[in-house]
Protein backbone atom coordinates (compact mmCIF):
# COMPACT_ATOMS: atom_id res chain seq x y z
CA UNK A 1 0.00 0.00 0.00
CA UNK A 2 1.31 3.45 -0.91
CA UNK A 3 0.19 6.61 0.86
CA UNK A 4 0.90 10.15 -0.33
CA UNK A 5 3.55 12.05 1.58
CA UNK A 6 2.36 14.95 3.71
CA UNK A 7 4.85 17.64 4.71
CA UNK A 8 2.44 19.47 7.00
CA UNK A 9 2.71 19.16 10.76
CA UNK A 10 -0.51 17.98 12.40
CA UNK A 11 -2.29 20.51 14.55
CA UNK A 12 -1.90 20.21 18.31
CA UNK A 13 -4.99 18.62 19.91
CA UNK A 14 -5.50 21.71 22.07
CA UNK A 15 -6.07 23.88 18.99
CA UNK A 16 -8.97 21.84 17.61
CA UNK A 17 -12.04 24.05 17.34
CA UNK A 18 -15.11 22.88 19.22
CA UNK A 19 -18.52 24.01 18.09
CA UNK A 20 -21.81 24.10 19.91
CA UNK A 21 -23.61 26.34 22.36
CA UNK A 22 -21.34 27.50 25.15
CA UNK A 23 -21.36 29.64 28.25
CA UNK A 24 -19.30 30.87 31.17
CA UNK A 25 -20.83 28.89 34.04
CA UNK A 26 -18.89 26.62 36.43
CA UNK A 27 -19.27 22.87 35.91
CA UNK A 28 -18.25 19.98 38.16
CA UNK A 29 -17.51 16.95 35.94
CA UNK A 30 -17.01 13.43 37.35
CA UNK A 31 -16.05 10.19 35.59
CA UNK A 32 -13.78 7.37 36.73
CA UNK A 33 -12.00 7.20 33.34
CA UNK A 34 -9.11 9.72 33.49
CA UNK A 35 -8.85 10.04 29.69
CA UNK A 36 -12.54 10.87 29.41
CA UNK A 37 -12.24 13.33 32.31
CA UNK A 38 -9.46 15.15 30.46
CA UNK A 39 -11.30 15.12 27.12
CA UNK A 40 -14.58 16.44 28.51
CA UNK A 41 -12.78 19.03 30.67
CA UNK A 42 -10.98 20.37 27.58
CA UNK A 43 -14.15 20.28 25.48
CA UNK A 44 -16.22 22.18 28.02
CA UNK A 45 -13.38 24.67 28.52
CA UNK A 46 -13.24 25.29 24.76
CA UNK A 47 -16.95 26.05 24.94
CA UNK A 48 -16.19 28.74 27.52
CA UNK A 49 -17.16 26.96 30.73
CA UNK A 50 -15.09 26.90 33.91
CA UNK A 51 -14.59 23.21 34.68
CA UNK A 52 -13.43 21.36 37.75
CA UNK A 53 -13.04 17.69 36.86
CA UNK A 54 -12.52 14.59 38.99
CA UNK A 55 -11.94 10.90 38.36
CA UNK A 56 -13.18 10.09 41.88
CA UNK A 57 -16.80 10.63 42.88
CA UNK A 58 -15.76 10.84 46.53
CA UNK A 59 -13.22 13.62 45.81
CA UNK A 60 -15.83 15.45 43.72
CA UNK A 61 -18.33 15.26 46.58
CA UNK A 62 -15.75 16.65 49.00
CA UNK A 63 -15.01 19.57 46.65
CA UNK A 64 -18.72 20.26 46.21
CA UNK A 65 -19.39 20.07 49.95
CA UNK A 66 -16.62 22.63 50.62
CA UNK A 67 -17.85 25.06 47.94
CA UNK A 68 -21.44 24.24 46.91
CA UNK A 69 -22.14 27.72 45.56
CA UNK A 70 -19.10 27.67 43.27
CA UNK A 71 -20.82 25.36 40.79
CA UNK A 72 -23.71 25.91 38.38
CA UNK A 73 -24.00 22.33 37.08
CA UNK A 74 -22.84 18.80 37.91
CA UNK A 75 -22.18 16.20 35.21
CA UNK A 76 -21.52 12.69 36.50
CA UNK A 77 -21.02 9.22 35.12
CA UNK A 78 -23.36 6.58 36.53
CA UNK A 79 -21.02 3.61 36.82
CA UNK A 80 -18.19 4.47 39.20
CA UNK A 81 -16.60 2.63 42.12
CA UNK A 82 -17.77 3.29 45.69
CA UNK A 83 -20.21 6.13 44.88
CA UNK A 84 -22.35 5.79 41.74
CA UNK A 85 -23.64 8.76 39.78
CA UNK A 86 -27.12 8.35 41.31
CA UNK A 87 -25.62 8.23 44.80
CA UNK A 88 -23.44 11.27 44.07
CA UNK A 89 -26.44 13.19 42.72
CA UNK A 90 -28.46 12.40 45.87
CA UNK A 91 -25.61 13.57 48.11
CA UNK A 92 -25.09 16.76 46.10
CA UNK A 93 -28.82 17.51 46.05
CA UNK A 94 -28.94 17.07 49.85
CA UNK A 95 -26.33 19.84 50.10
CA UNK A 96 -27.81 22.13 47.46
CA UNK A 97 -31.18 21.09 46.08
CA UNK A 98 -31.37 23.59 43.23
CA UNK A 99 -28.27 22.50 41.29
CA UNK A 100 -28.96 20.76 37.96
CA UNK A 101 -27.36 17.33 37.48
CA UNK A 102 -26.68 15.53 34.19
CA UNK A 103 -26.14 11.76 34.43
CA UNK A 104 -23.99 10.10 31.74
CA UNK A 105 -24.54 6.40 31.22
CA UNK A 106 -23.92 3.71 28.64
CA UNK A 107 -26.49 1.37 30.10
CA UNK A 108 -27.66 0.96 33.64
CA UNK A 109 -30.52 -1.10 34.99
CA UNK A 110 -30.36 0.96 38.18
CA UNK A 111 -30.99 4.28 36.39
CA UNK A 112 -34.76 3.85 36.18
CA UNK A 113 -37.00 6.89 35.66
CA UNK A 114 -38.19 6.70 39.30
CA UNK A 115 -34.64 6.58 40.64
CA UNK A 116 -33.54 9.39 38.33
CA UNK A 117 -36.37 11.59 39.55
CA UNK A 118 -35.72 10.70 43.20
CA UNK A 119 -32.03 11.61 42.79
CA UNK A 120 -32.92 14.94 41.16
CA UNK A 121 -31.33 14.13 37.81
CA UNK A 122 -32.12 16.88 35.31
CA UNK A 123 -30.92 15.15 32.12
CA UNK A 124 -29.58 11.77 31.04
CA UNK A 125 -26.86 11.80 28.40
CA UNK A 126 -26.27 8.41 26.79
CA UNK A 127 -22.70 7.31 26.12
CA UNK A 128 -21.04 7.57 23.76
CA UNK A 129 -22.00 11.16 23.00
CA UNK A 130 -20.77 13.79 20.57
CA UNK A 131 -19.58 17.28 21.47
CA UNK A 132 -22.75 18.84 20.08
CA UNK A 133 -24.92 16.56 22.23
CA UNK A 134 -22.90 17.44 25.32
CA UNK A 135 -23.03 21.17 24.54
CA UNK A 136 -26.79 21.08 23.99
CA UNK A 137 -27.46 19.04 27.14
CA UNK A 138 -25.37 21.46 29.22
CA UNK A 139 -27.15 24.52 27.84
CA UNK A 140 -30.55 22.89 28.34
CA UNK A 141 -29.71 21.94 31.95
CA UNK A 142 -28.44 25.42 32.72
CA UNK A 143 -31.59 26.95 31.27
Amino acid sequence: MFLPRCDETPADDDSTPVTGPGGAEAILFVDDEPDLVDLVRRTLSWLGYRVEAFSSSEAALEAFARRPNDFDLVITDQTMPRLTGLDLAREIKSIRGDIPVILCTGYSETATPDRLQAAGITTVLNKPFFTAQLAEAVRRALG
